[in-house]
């Protein structure tokens, strides 16, 4: 028997902006009514109350899981014993607003013209890719930065986010070239 005094709604995963807290919270005090309500039907008749979800959620015993930004509709039903009917289905439905996703890319060590390329990573708290892209005295492919002169270089991570997370705000990274020294210091090679 499911025991609804202790179900518990998991947030969908992820730093929520402070409307979909709100949109969170007004969902959980919805459904905490709708389980009080349910509670007292199942004290009346003890019989079972049993919940089913649809949408973008699950439920597994007393926990409810949101699985993606949408809409989730949980559902308890009693069918009712030899002394009390079935009870009407009482569905609730809630919103699920898209995660918030944050980069994280370190720093970048300055470097000097002629250095070999090398690679940078970055990475999104979503688990989706991060696209990079390069300003200055410098190109990117892929992951590898290729110094192109002297000056100065911005590697550029973002993410544009998808159906359940919001556009990751840009990080950016930039990191200074040193003109590469002649032979015994005399003069400046580009």
């Amino acid at each position: 028997m499911i025991d609804l005094q202790e179900r518990r709604i998991k947030a969908f995963e992820g730093k929520e902006s402070k409307e979909a807290k709100a949109e969170r919270t007004n969902a959980q005090r919805r459904i905490k009514l709708w389980l009080q309500r349910l509670k007292c039907a199942r004290k009346r008749s003890s019989t079972p109350v049993v919940t089913a979800a649809s949408g973008n959620c699950s439920v597994t015993g007393a926990t409810v899981h949101l699985t993606g930004a949408g809409s989730c509709t949980v559902t308890g039903s009693q069918a009712g014993n030899a002394n009390y009917g079935p009870a009407p289905d009482v569905p609730q439905s809630f919103s699920i607003a898209k995660a918030n996703q944050t980069i994280t890319f370190g720093a970048l060590a300055n470097k000097t013209f002629g250095d070999p390329d090398f690679d940078v990573a970055a990475s999104a708290s979503s688990g989706l890719p991060v696209s990079l892209s390069a300003t200055g005295n410098c190109t990117i492919a892929g992951t590898t930065v290729h110094l192109t002169s002297a000056g100065s270089c911005t590697i550029i991570a973002s993410q544009s986010g998808n159906a359940n997370y919001n556009r990751a705000l840009n990080v950016s990274r930039t990191f200074q070239i040193a003109k590469k020294r002649g032979r015994g210091g005399q003069g400046a090679l580009n």
